[in-house]
């Protein structure tokens, strides 16, 4: 900080930082000696500006704030002659240098509490839905740690302060997990919530497929139809075609409920059936028939 007997339009003081990055290295507060006159104190002053109040403006300048539009605010972009007000802050001065430097924690945060660990119902064999109480106010985030039986705990995951919830996803199906949260701020961990635990649901193999259409049995069918069905829980299917009453395979690996066939013959029964499949196995349904519509005869001459 130091006088320069010169001017800068109609500035008092001016503050110059220098950064490497976003951080500073360097900051001067200039005082334009040539266009105004300083006094120190609280008394005395007489057409100038007292320095405990213009340098508590360019030190706010220094720590980064801009100017406030609060004119009570220190950091309020001009001054009366001779104002004592700058030296002492306002809420705006103080709301805007906690947000840039916030405060440092001095106590690890209070332990959160009510650990609650449920199967998830959107994917009940493969996520867990983790909840807890938030018990503090000043931690940073939220730790959540996971275990398999007779095995060491490991992190999972992080949430952010006052997250109260977290969805563990991608895992093994028929599987017990157990859980504990702990908070942690710049001070240190809290003590842990929990542990708690839940087992994902173990896969379960397709429905049986059902419903074809067309029904099963039906007569003076198109000659054009797509055979269709009903199941649940598949990943693929396999179907069984043909004119025998055991059909041999005729598609295999299909994911949608439907069998797309050329122009069948008319006149003729036809046998189908489905087995439908996923991790857990397969389900075949019963064989159903159909019969196409008959040709029209010929007329005659």
């Amino acid at each position: 900080m130091f006088f320069r007997n010169d001017s800068n339009g109609s500035a008092i003081a001016t503050t110059y930082s220098w950064y490497s990055g976003s951080s500073i290295i360097d900051t001067d507060i200039v005082f334009w000696d040539a266009a105004f006159t300083f006094f120190s104190g609280t008394a005395g002053c007489s057409g100038g500006f007292y320095i405990e109040d213009v340098v508590a403006h360019e030190f706010g300048h220094a720590l980064g704030l801009g100017h406030s539009a609060d004119s009570t605010a220190t950091m309020y972009a001009s001054a009366s002659y001779c104002s004592q007000s700058f030296r002492v802050l306002a809420s705006d001065d103080i709301a805007g240098i906690e947000a840039i430097y916030p405060a440092v924690a001095t106590t690890p945060p209070t332990a959160p509490s009510e650990l609650a660990v449920t199967v998830s119902t959107d994917n009940p064999a493969s996520a867990v839905d983790i909840a807890w109480t938030d018990g503090s106010t000043d931690e940073d985030r939220f730790l959540i740690e996971r275990a398999l039986a007779g095995e060491a705990w490991a992190q999972v995951a992080s949430v952010g302060a006052n997250v109260t919830a977290y969805a563990d996803q991608g895992l093994q199906s028929g599987t017990n997990y157990s859980y504990r949260v702990r908070a942690e701020n710049s001070a240190g961990f809290s003590g842990y919530a929990g542990p708690a635990s839940a087992t994902t649901q173990s896969p379960v193999p397709p429905a049986t497929p059902s419903s074809p259409t067309p029904a099963t049995g039906a007569t003076g069918v198109s000659i054009d139809i797509d055979p269709s069905w009903v199941s649940a829980g598949v990943r693929s299917y396999d179907v069984y075609f043909g004119t025998s009453a055991a059909p041999a395979r005729y598609a295999s690996g299909l994911t949608a409920a439907r069998l797309v066939l050329p122009t069948l013959s008319a006149g003729t029964t036809y046998f189908w059936r489905v087995t439908a499949t996923n991790e857990a196995g397969s389900s075949t349904g019963p064989t159903w028939s159909f019969t196409t519509k008959a040709a029209k005869p010929r007329g005659k001459k």
